[in-house]
């Protein structure tokens, strides 16, 4: 490998990754078994009212009875996600990552989701993922690799360009491979 290359590896399973929100920019560290809302962090499992507590302090709530979809106070406002609860603890915390609305983005989701459910069947697979990074002359490149155990592979690459590169754009591919299992 050329020395102007420096490549950081590492594999987590699929639910970990998830939970961490993969290759988004500024999802920091956080513990496996919790999400923020702010600067709170919430639990399943915590009490009813200490959750209510800690959301007070930084969110505002819509919803009743034990579902709420969580903001920030604002202006601005912000989406964080919800939250439910269940004969008095949190049963289910949902943090919103991102979301995009340009034609692009959902034709990739799209596409990704299409070969995601060939790939699989109804009984599901165990997935590996492995995300990597390699700096290069102008570009960042960022791949999301979801390994089968048949030795199929999707790869979504997210090349980044350097702000000084001219008239380099930014973009992101999808890759199929199919390798000895």
């Amino acid at each position: 490998m050329n020395s102007r290359f420096k490549r950081a590896v590492s594999s987590l399973p699929l639910a970990t990754a998830l939970m961490f929100g993969i290759a988004l920019p500024g999802s920091g560290q956080r513990r496996a078994d919790s999400i923020n809302f702010g600067a709170q962090t919430f639990q399943v499992g915590m009490s009813k009212a200490d959750a209510l507590s800690r959301l007070a302090l930084c969110c505002s709530l819509t919803g009743r009875d034990d579902s709420f979809t969580v903001t920030s106070k604002g202006p601005p406002f912000e989406m964080y996600g919800g939250i439910r609860f269940a004969d008095g603890v949190v049963v289910s915390v949902e943090r919103d990552l991102s979301q995009f609305q340009e034609t692009g983005s959902v034709v990739l989701a799209q596409t990704i989701y299409r070969r995601l459910s060939e790939l699989s069947n109804s009984d599901g697979h165990a997935v590996s993922v492995r995300t990597s990074q390699t700096e290069g002359t102008n570009v960042t490149m960022r791949d999301i690799t979801l390994s089968f155990p048949n030795g199929r592979s999707l790869v979504i690459e997210i090349n980044k360009v350097d702000a000084d590169a001219g008239k380099m754009k930014d973009w992101v591919s999808l890759e199929e491979y199919l390798r000895k299992p």
